[in-house]
């Protein structure tokens, strides 16, 4: 709410029988906004050097992203499904849990985590069992290759 400053006038009683404000304070109101829609303007004209800053945003979806994907791939549970499901195509979170030996709560935490990362996906049968399976099958290898290539070589490097 404004402070005392912002209204050089007196105050005006509020019509509680109409509800309605009374014509004085509504002057007062559409200069407030006038002001505050002419400060914005003003700032959109002097300051023309943010409109590349969608250019930067987009660099950084982009490192953000790649970070994520990073993150994800860090848990070693979400390593481990990625590779069931580069070697077996489709699964339920059961069968899942079963091969990593993991409840199917963490699998399933798990799994929404790579959902989040657009790294699986998943589709229902008739029976509303979900299937997951990668959503880049492409990819994803070229990811895990480049992975343990690396911790090949930094393991050698030792």
């Amino acid at each position: 709410m404004p402070g005392p400053s912002a209204f050089p006038h007196p105050p005006c009683k509020f019509s509680q029988t109409r509800n309605q404000l009374p014509s004085c304070a509504i002057a007062q109101l559409r200069k407030i906004i006038k002001k505050a829609l002419d400060a914005a303007l003003l700032a959109q004209s002097v300051f023309p050097k943010f409109q590349d800053r969608d250019k930067r945003e987009r660099v950084e979806e982009r490192s953000y992203r790649q970070s994520r994907l990073c993150r994800v791939f860090g848990n070693p549970v979400a390593f481990t499904i990625a590779q069931l499901l580069l070697e077996n195509g489709e699964m339920t979170p059961s069968e899942i849990a079963r091969a990593v030996g993991r409840s199917l709560s963490r699998v399933s935490h798990t799994l929404a985590a790579l959902r989040l990362a657009d790294v699986v996906r998943y589709d229902s049968d008739r029976n509303t069992r979900a299937r997951y399976r990668l959503k880049h099958p492409r990819e994803i290898p070229q990811v895990i290759r480049a992975l343990s290539n690396f911790v090949d070589s930094a393991s050698s490097s030792k």
